[in-house]
């Protein structure tokens, strides 16, 4: 569909929604798991950092994404804005590069400008948009989609493919979701039939010997596995089954058995197979072999773990849209770019309502939660500096807090890595910082 008005609607809809994401988290502050990063990084130097990004045999956790902490830390302090309008640039800039590669292999900006338009303001990407904690998924999601446009490339150099094969080293040590990334280049090559070269040959043994390096280094790190710790995995069928469905329920409107999930889709898959569209194929298998590293967790899923799949629905979405498309260009081919237009508004108009109306109570209180833990980090930090090596008595302190984040908190809002703390019912005889933390103020009660 072909408009000089369609290209600058859609893409004003698009900056509408990443306004609105700006907009309405502007509110946003440090969150817990910020809190405990920041206590890891300002217990680093820079150089060491650096070594855990280059290092291949590192097990620090999640480097790249580390770094980014460390580096904001060094340059920002405290100040949370620069950390969040980092993330929502990250995020803008992953809407930017999803649009390229629907267009690259969907081939129909139309149609790519209705698939990024789902992935661009999402509810269920709301915990994302007001932690920066998920910083993590933002870089790894952010390399993959430049990896992913590498290989959508009609021809490669080995320049380009050891570019990629670089790449994809600094996503998984952005967040190991990103581990998934060489099986999404093998089926992209698969499903659209490009023939093996040299080239591509030394591609695959790269990717293998990623694979291999990210296996043996997670096997050497990985702690004793109980079924009580949140990572847990259960690595049979029947718990990847329930967990396809679980996503599958939090993505839709619609509450359905697992079982019917995977019939849905082997249905869809068979119908694309059937009519050899093989783009299609590529989105169905990529939404499955992104969700691989996840979906065998049982103690821990949440819904912005959609935020690196999505990727294959924006896709399925942009190639139903582009065989509609077609259809209307065949049928009213004087009125197709009107149609598009009056079809394009009304689909961002109703995504909108629908999403905004969803993430109203999930502003609410994350609004109430960044305006609680900033009151309790600035009263910390307008102490009187501890003596070093001091212990910290809280009695009251925030709900969500645990005596873990207090020690992270505590340290970071004062920039010291001596300080101890701990949780009492009753102050110490003896003690210079005593606190309470009661309906918003932080109350030093000395003994």
């Amino acid at each position: 569909m072909r408009s000089r008005i369609l290209p600058t609607v859609v893409i004003a809809t698009n900056i509408f929604l990443l306004m609105t994401i700006w907009y309405d988290w502007r509110f946003s502050y440090f969150s817990l798991d910020d809190f405990n990063n920041l206590f890891w990084v300002q217990r680093v130097s820079g150089w060491s950092m650096l070594w855990h990004v280059v290092d291949p045999l590192s097990d620090f956790f999640r480097p790249l994404g580390m770094s980014v902490y460390w580096i904001l830390l060094h340059t920002a302090g405290l100040n949370a804005w620069p950390y969040h309008v980092l993330a929502w640039t990250l995020h803008a800039l992953n809407v930017g590069l999803v649009y390229l590669l629907l267009v690259r292999i969907v081939g129909s900006p139309f149609a790519a400008a209705v698939g990024t338009l789902l992935f661009g303001f999402r509810a269920n990407f709301g915990e994302i948009y007001w932690n920066f904690g998920f910083i993590f998924e933002l870089l790894a999601c952010f390399l993959m989609l430049l990896v992913l446009l590498i290989q959508t490339r009609e021809r490669r150099s080995y320049l380009t493919i050891s570019l990629a094969l670089l790449l994809t080293i600094l996503a998984i040590k952005a967040k190991e979701m990103a581990i998934t990334l060489p099986a999404l280049l093998i089926a992209y090559d698969f499903t659209q039939k490009r023939n093996p070269d040299r080239k591509t040959k030394f591609e695959y043994l790269g990717l293998a010997a990623i694979t291999v390096w990210f296996i043996r280094l997670e096997l050497s790190a990985m702690p004793t596995d109980s079924p009580e710790q949140p990572y847990h995995m259960d690595l049979t069928f029947l718990t990847a089954g329930r967990g396809y469905g679980w996503y599958g329920d939090h993505l839709s409107a619609f509450k359905l058995r697992w079982g019917a999930w995977i019939t849905i889709s082997a249905l869809f898959f068979l119908c694309m197979l059937y009519r050899r569209e093989r783009r299609g194929i590529f989105f169905l298998a990529s939404v499955f072999i992104s969700f691989l590293p996840v979906v065998f967790l049982v103690n821990h899923r949440g819904e912005f773990y959609w935020y690196i799949p999505f990727l294959g629905v924006a896709g399925l979405v942009a190639v139903m849209t582009d065989s509609i498309s077609r259809r209307m260009q065949r049928w009213v081919p004087s009125a197709a770019s009107t149609l598009g237009l009056i079809i394009f508004l009304t689909i961002a108009g109703m995504h909108y309502g629908r999403e905004t109306q969803k993430l109203h109570e999930v502003v609410s209180l994350q609004r109430g939660l960044s305006k609680e833990y900033a009151s309790f980090v600035r009263q910390l930090y307008e102490l009187p500096q501890p003596a070093e090596g001091e212990t910290i008595y809280f009695r009251s302190f925030p709900e969500n807090f645990s005596s873990v984040n207090l020690l992270s908190v505590t340290q970071v809002a004062l920039h010291r890595t001596d300080l101890k703390i701990d949780v009492v019912h009753e102050f110490p005889t003896s003690c210079r910082y005593c606190l309470d933390f009661e309906d918003g103020k932080l109350i030093r009660r000395n003994q």
